[in-house]
């Protein structure tokens, strides 16, 4: 039975794998994307490694080296839980190849449990990465003898299983919740975000419990990881085998981490059939029908509407593309309620920072959240492989981007504007910059959906299996996002610390007149490359 499982997780890393595809494939233009996307993957394992190796070597630094390993727990405990808890649900249930996967000679744990290795190595790479960088920081200033270097290996990869299986119960809750209602897809959609929301919020709710006597950021880690790790067992074992020596504490990290998992595993697939029988079943309404006269669209606005249903039918879609919106509103809802000085107070943690500084780089903050991701970046790929009924319908390709980029625009365009507007209001912005950060908003809106549409038709892909490689993992959502992630943080600090030279609002016109002929020509390239798809 093992070697049936290890057959078919080997098989399902093999047919997504960049490296498989690069050895295999003979399309020239498809390899030199492959390569591309190797690059881009490179360049987040080097972002890994600075920000982990700086941050271990900074607490020795600072003489707080005896932190390092509290923090790791906490870092890797985070970190796989938000990776896996977002993509849990494709990777687990409902996936395409469904049937042929449960006809195969094995048991349903067997497959529950080859189905989440599969992610697990996918998440490896990145918690190994951070294991290492910070052990390279803490060695400087730390004694590293054979059992630190033994528990810290193994304790990576239980924190790691640890952390995603219970991310992995939380989502499989989620989905199951969901399949009692009428209306599974919008119960589950609400109970994700709302669980998102409980997420990001969770610091603030950690602060609130923890001393806040100090002004050092060092300080103030430390005691935000002294606070996580009295709930947070594995964490507090891995510090305690690290730091103290404690046998006990890495057999409990070990044994409770496996034990959890195939606790996890058992109970999952006794309900695992139900489940997806559940999830994949066409609901049908009991209600009566009814005559309704049938309007005209045109082929742009069918195009957008289908993109709107297609975007309502997914829970993973919907949630990765919405959530800044989400977060938007929520924001606009809370300056009204509290106002903005207290809002600002919270954000930034007390520090010197009034509503009069924040007002250049109003459009930077709505769009950072609103324009987080983009339903262009991946919705030419989501088409998969039915593709096909698309190219031939009697319509030009041009037709098929521009009306996935009129629903972007439906979707972000109004909340960008208005958010815009509020927060520029809640600041006592003047008059004239209210309207020119509406329009900064509408422009960047534009480009969002432009950018996305052309880092999508320049590396499509319809040959998955799984629309989370499409939604979270693919090559046009990593150049879209990461790039204009890095740029509008980027951004901000210029607008700030150039608002002393030059009128910040020249500024932000020229912000706007630049994302405007970018957004031009990302739409004259994104027709271009559609057309030879």
């Amino acid at each position: 039975m093992f070697k049936k499982s290890a057959v078919l997780l080997k098989t399902m890393i093999r047919a997504n794998s960049t490296f498989n595809i690069l050895k295999h494939e003979k399309d020239k233009k498809k390899k030199r994307k492959m390569i591309g996307g190797i690059i881009g993957i490179t360049c987040i394992y080097l972002m890994i490694i600075i920000y982990a190796g700086g941050y271990s070597a900074l607490c020795g630094y600072s003489g707080m080296a005896y932190a390092v390993p509290a923090s790791v727990g906490v870092i890797l405990f985070a970190m796989n839980f938000f990776f896996t808890f977002f993509k849990a649900d494709g990777y687990l249930f409902a996936f395409k190849d469904y049937d042929m996967t449960m006809s195969l000679p094995l048991s349903v744990k067997s497959i529950v449990g080859t189905r989440f290795l599969r992610m697990y190595i996918l998440n490896l790479p990145y918690s190994l990465l951070v294991s290492a960088s910070m052990i390279a920081g803490y060695a400087i200033y730390m004694t590293i003898d054979a059992w630190r270097i033994i528990v810290w290996i193994i304790g990576t990869f239980m924190l790691q299983l640890f952390a995603m299986v219970f991310a992995s119960i939380l989502s499989a809750l989620i989905s199951a919740a969901g399949t009692k209602f009428r209306f599974k897809q919008a119960a589950k959609t609400i109970l994700t975000f709302a669980f998102c929301i409980f997420c990001f919020s969770l610091r603030y709710i950690i602060d609130a419990t923890v001393a806040k006597d100090s002004v050092a950021v060092i300080d103030k880690i430390d005691m935000f990881n002294s606070g996580v790790n009295r709930y947070l067992f594995p964490a507090q074992w891995f510090d305690g085998a690290v730091s103290d020596y404690s046998v006990l504490q890495f057999i409990l990290l070990v044994v409770v981490s496996i034990a959890f998992y195939e606790l996890f595993a058992y109970v999952l697939s006794k309900f695992y059939r139900q489940i997806n029988s559940r999830l994949m079943a066409v609901s049908t309404s009991k209600k009566k029908g009814k005559a309704k006269h049938i309007g005209r669209k045109s082929a742009v606005n069918a195009i957008a509407y289908k993109e709107f249903r297609r975007l309502l039918s997914s829970n993973n879609y919907l949630v990765n593309m919405c959530l800044g919106h989400v977060l938007v509103i929520l924001m606009v809802a809370a300056l009204i309620i509290f106002g903005v000085d207290k809002i600002i107070n919270v954000a930034v943690e007390g520090a010197p920072v009034t509503k009069e500084m924040i007002i250049p780089i109003i459009p930077v903050i709505i769009h950072f959240f609103v324009g987080m991701a983009t339903t262009t970046a991946c919705s030419y790929s989501m088409e998969g492989k039915s593709y096909w009924i698309l190219q031939s319908l009697p319509i030009e390709k041009s037709t098929i981007v521009k009306g996935k980029i009129l629903f972007q625009l439906y979707l972000s365009l109004p909340l960008e504007v208005l958010g815009n507007i509020a927060l520029s209001i809640a600041c006592h912005a003047k008059i004239y910059e209210i309207i020119l950060f509406a329009v900064c908003g509408a422009v960047l809106s534009i480009y969002s959906a432009t950018c996305g549409m052309n880092c999508n038709v320049s590396h499509p892909n319809f040959e998955w299996t799984n629309e989370i490689e499409i939604i979270k993992q693919s090559t046009a959502i990593t150049l879209y996002v990461l790039p204009n992630m890095f740029i509008m943080m980027i951004l901000g600090v210029l607008i700030i610390f150039g608002g002393r030279i030059v009128n910040p609002d020249i500024e932000i016109l020229a912000v706007t007149i630049i994302y405007m002929a970018l957004a031009a020509l990302f739409y004259k390239r994104s027709i271009k490359k559609a057309a030879k798809i």
